[in-house]
């Protein structure tokens, strides 16, 4: 048999190809049995897989010459190659591959069916390569069955000597991601580690999979239909039983769960929840559940939001009809809470914004470069930091996005920066199996870091409205977003969204341009695919639809080149350019000033006397909040009905609004509000808030917003009043509200 496949892998179809093929299968035929040559011949081997692979992935001719210095073979070896592939396929019913004389090969596969058929074969006859091997092994060793050498040999039907190499990958990969393995006599390795960090292996092994055998969009686009083929392969058997279940309710299940949310979710998100709703479902049929007190801090983040909580519950009994466990509630809620929504703002807490602002700082001396760190700068950290708290909770990285090896290489120094300082700002609740989550959390800081470096004000004159689809994260999105704004001035981004949005929403965009960090094919848009980063090429490209923005120059050199200009234009006499040219150093700063943007609201604009007052004795911490909300109640402010969600906030989140020690800072959003507004009180006696570091307090400011943003300088002004002693001195024992009035307009 070995003999006729040889023959008929020798056999070149573009020379009577019929009569070869007809031959073969007579000769074969006589030995074997027609049907068993015919199953044998759609069989690819190692190297024609990994061609037509390749192939596949790139998308465009290359030549024999570069596959055959790729797969480190002779050309004629890759053309007999290209012979056998092109058997395959006419035998898949698929297009051959392409030959274009002085161009080279191509492979088209717009349907993806070619990449579809490449899973389906029986997985006995799939050679596999070493890091899928690798990965078959870890997913044994994850699901706790029978990993001895000699079984894993056959099973991949390689030397049990290869098996032994691959080993050493597995340790690699294990310890890196911090999961225990130990040898035992008579059993071999085995995992000795808990549920819960075996459960983070199986996400970052499924993500490594999917990513590896299918791209992003076409696993959504497909509606993950590819899924089930790539959990075969590679002999992940009881997840394959968990999809073959509730594979299609999953995806209802997201999509009710974003209906809830009213928003959505980037597309690596997406398939971040798809494989923790899939890893779920697979534990409780396994009978595997999480406990210990990982369980417990999930179970805390979860409550934090019952609305989601009850959400996950609901959806799931509803589209799965499963009355899931509470412990798999939890940890659904805290994966869902760990993604970033598009289009929605983020319920970002105080202390996250102090931590932003911060690391910022740290950052700043690290690299030893002045950062403009707006709000909008400050919120994004602050609500990636949010975020990486739930990631951190579950202990599974942000995915990584080529983008991000942009950033990477590119701002060497403002990643290791950003690694540095989050190592620095988190370090009292950073445990050693964190480090790595936090190395790959870095480029997604340092993104945010870029972006403040190169932002710019935007000028609306002759404005084009632009939507930006992308398909791996948000910070992707703002980063691309600002840098367009940066070079431009005349671009409106009036959206950002995922691929997944953006084949929802069909023909119904309105808009003058689509620019992509993905490559989109569209007849009813104009569509750009650039680069989160706007390479040169980029620029280029974008330069006919756009106007190039002037870039910042030094007063005085503006002045030279203006007066230069216009000499040369009026045929000014040295004596006239002279005069020019005092006037314009004289009066151009003023009028440059004019045009800056307005300054950020501070404390001293929202805390007036009517809403300050001194000595106020109360009973409790309750009291403390009504009486020092009522004063804006008598401003105008507020009502008693946002007063009431005040203190229900209290007793949902406890001490947590105790900032430092003595000082308690009642807070909330109230997006009706025109504008954020601030009371400030001190206590006679100081009352307990249930913050055991940093009770009792004498000081209690309530502050109210309308949106995430508008008070971060009222922050900013407030961790500088009270971070100087004798400033903080002065609040704690003023007499009287202009002590206070004083202190803060001194700031």
């Amino acid at each position: 048999m070995r003999m006729a496949l040889k023959l008929f892998k020798t056999e070149h179809l573009s020379k009577d190809s019929v009569f070869c093929y007809n031959s073969i299968a007579v000769k074969a035929e006589m030995i074997y049995g027609l049907s068993d040559v015919l199953e044998r011949m759609q069989m690819l081997y190692k190297r024609s897989i990994e061609i037509t692979e390749y192939l596949l992935s790139i998308q465009k001719p290359v030549t024999i010459e570069t596959l055959a210095q790729r797969f480190s073979v002779s050309m004629r070896t890759v053309r007999n190659d290209l012979d056998s592939i092109d058997v395959w396929l006419l035998e898949s019913e698929c297009p051959p591959v392409q030959r274009v004389q002085n161009v080279g090969v191509f492979l088209q596969d717009p349907d993806g069916v070619v990449k579809s058929k490449l899973y389906v074969w029986d997985t006995q006859q799939y050679v596999f390569n070493k890091q899928e091997r690798t990965f078959i092994i870890i997913g044994l060793l994850l699901g706790k069955r029978k990993t001895n050498i000699n079984d894993l040999a056959d099973l991949l039907d390689v030397s049990p000597a290869t098996v032994s190499m691959d080993i050493q990958k597995v340790k690699e990969w294990l310890n890196e991601k911090h999961i225990k393995l130990v040898s035992t006599p008579h059993k071999g390795i085995i995992i000795d580690d808990g549920e819960t960090s075996i459960r983070r292996g199986y996400v970052i092994l499924l993500r490594e999979i999917f990513n590896l055998k299918a791209k992003q969009r076409d696993i959504i686009e497909k509606k993950f239909t590819q899924c089930g083929d790539i959990l075969n392969l590679f002999h992940l058997d009881y997840f394959r039983k968990a999809y073959d279940k509730w594979g299609d309710k999953i995806l209802n299940a997201i999509e009710a769960l974003k209906r809830t949310a009213d928003s959505d979710i980037s597309d690596g998100s997406f398939i971040f929840i798809y494989i923790c709703f899939l890893v779920s479902l697979t534990m409780i049929q396994e009978n595997r559940s999480l406990s210990g007190d990982v369980l417990e801090t999930m179970k805390e983040l979860a409550t934090r939001d019952a609305k989601t909580l009850e959400a996950i519950k609901t959806i799931i009994k509803a589209e799965l009809e499963l009355d899931i466990p509470n412990n798999e509630a939890y940890y659904l809620t805290t994966a869902w809470s760990s993604t970033r929504r598009f289009e929605v703002a983020q319920n970002v807490g105080l202390e996250y914004v102090l931590l932003a602002r911060e690391l910022i700082k740290k950052v700043q001396e690290k690299i030893e470069y002045e950062i403009n760190a707006d709000e909008e700068t400050v919120f994004d950290i602050a609500t990636h930091l949010n975020l990486m708290h739930y990631r951190m909770a579950i202990n599974i990285p942000a995915g990584n996005y080529s983008s991000l090896e942009g950033i990477a290489s590119e701002f060497p120094d403002v990643c290791e920066a950003s690694k540095q300082a989050l190592l620095d700002v988190l370090k009292d609740s950073v445990f050693p199996e964190n480090i790595a989550a936090i190395e790959d959390e870095a480029p997604y800081v340092a993104m945010h870091i870029v972006v403040s470096i190169y932002k710019q004000t935007l000028f609306q004159d002759n404005m084009r409205k632009v939507i930006i689809v992308c398909g791996s994260s948000v910070a992707t999105s703002r980063i691309l977003e600002n840098r367009l704004r940066a070079m431009f001035s005349n671009i409106n981004v009036v959206a950002t969204m995922s691929y997944n949005e953006f084949l929802a929403h069909g023909d119904n965009l309105q808009c003058d341009l689509i620019i992509a960090t993905i490559n989109l094919e569209s007849k009813a848009y104009k569509c750009i695919t650039v680069s989160p980063l706007l390479k040169e090429e980029d620029i280029n490209r974008l330069m006919n639809f756009f106007v190039l923005r002037s870039q910042d120059i030094e007063i005085n050199k503006y002045i030279g080149a203006t007066m230069n200009i216009m000499a040369r234009a009026l045929k000014l006499s040295a004596a006239k350019k002279l005069e020019l040219t005092v006037r314009l150093v004289k009066e151009l700063n003023g009028e440059v000033k004019k045009l800056k943007r307005k300054a950020p609201l501070k404390m001293r604009d929202i805390l007036s006397f009517e809403v300050v007052e001194t000595g106020v004795r109360v009973r409790d911490s309750v009291e403390a909040i009504q009486i020092a909300a009522s004063l804006l109640i008598q401003s105008g402010a507020i009502t008693q009905r946002h007063v009431d969600d005040l203190i229900k906030s209290y007793k949902r989140f406890g001490g947590s609004i105790v900032i430092d020690e003595g000082i308690a800072m009642p807070h909330l959003l109230i997006p009706e509000l025109t504008a954020p507004c601030m009371s400030l009180i001190t206590l006679k006696e100081p009352v307990k808030f249930n913050n055991v570091k940093n009770d009792p307090v004498s000081v209690v400011m309530v502050l109210l917003s309308n949106n995430h943003i508008a008070h971060v300088g009222v922050i900013e002004d407030i961790i500088e009043l009270f971070n100087d002693e004798k400033s903080r001195k002065a609040v704690f024992n003023a007499t009287s509200k202009l002590e206070i009035i004083n202190q803060i307009h001194k700031k």
